[in-house]
């Protein structure tokens, strides 16, 4: 039966309101939501991926457990802790200062591997494939993913403080691209990246070199955009939480079960035509706008 396998990291978002006050815990990042989403849709999800072995890393992964993902493949260290997020909002703008906290042992992603099978879909990104420390045992599981004819999609994107000087992580980076068939991305996630707000020239610039397919979501504009050869599609959202992590991972979940469902195989996802690119941008933004107008609590609609 065909899979989705989704290669990431955790980490556990505290969020505080202006008296500096905790208003709760939201598990991160985007894959790890992507997965649990999948899941709870009834698509068979296996993430891979590394959690302490103690209160904080069984927070995460309960969190995918309990939607029914695979958590098989995701290493339990016991020498560190899973990265904690703490968000306090900032005193004169809209928008939030975030400080990490991490500790990960020397040891690093020493996962067990899942049977990678053709037309498997892979989500991979965020900053465990380009952390140096995880680089090596990463580009193997990746390359051994690609080799079998998995779907490979990308998903690039990081807090900027956790790498000041891009030019460390961009050979990394422009790999992953390599290895991809299909990219998501965020205009921030572009901006840290390659220096651009605008998704277009980073396409026709950078992207379209490695990869001929991107979707983008657009915080600004509130729209989600695709790019191919000859190829420009966008849908509009009205939710106004398109740059938001939940909406991000929901419009994810959805472009990657309208491929589980309709790309039997790599070469048939990166054939996709202007047709096909609207049904997907369409059902995304649709699916994240509902997904996001069921939570109730504001503060998780503030990352």
């Amino acid at each position: 039966m065909r899979k989705i396998i989704l290669i990431g990291e955790f980490a556990i978002n505290l969020v505080f309101d202006r008296q500096t006050m905790p208003l709760g815990t939201l598990v991160g990042g985007r894959i790890a939501n992507c997965a649990a989403m999948l899941s709870n849709s009834g698509l068979p999800a296996i993430m891979v991926g590394e959690a302490s072995a103690d209160q904080v890393g069984d927070l995460a992964v309960s969190f995918l457990k309990d939607a029914g993902t695979d958590i098989s493949c995701i290493d339990r260290f016991t020498e560190g802790v899973t990265p904690t997020q703490l968000h306090f909002p900032r005193k004169e703008v809209d928008g939030y200062e975030v400080i990490r906290y991490e500790n990960y042992p020397e040891e690093c992603f020493d996962v067990m591997w899942p049977r990678f099978d053709p037309a498997d879909i892979v989500v991979y990104g965020g900053f465990l494939t380009i952390d140096p420390r995880a680089r090596d045992r990463v580009t193997q599981l990746l390359n051994a993913a690609h080799d079998r004819g998995c779907l490979m999609v990308y998903l690039p994107g990081f807090l900027p403080s956790r790498m000041p000087r891009i030019t460390r992580v961009m050979p990394s980076i422009l790999e992953n691209l390599e290895t991809a068939h299909l990219v998501v991305t965020r205009s921030a996630d572009l901006n840290t990246i390659f220096g651009t707000y605008d998704d277009a020239r980073a396409f026709g610039n950078n992207i379209s070199f490695y990869t001929s397919r991107l979707i983008n979501s657009d915080a600004a504009t509130g729209e989600l955009h695709a790019f191919g050869p000859s190829l420009y599609e966008r849908h509009s959202s009205t939710s106004g939480k398109t740059g938001t992590m939940l909406w991000n991972a929901a419009a994810t979940a959805s472009v990657i079960e309208y491929l589980y469902k309709n790309t039997p195989t790599a070469e048939a996802a990166v054939a996709l035509d202007a047709f096909a690119m609207r049904a997907i941008l369409s059902g995304a933004v649709e699916a994240a706008d509902k997904y996001v107008s069921q939570i109730k609590e504001s503060w998780k609609l503030c990352i």
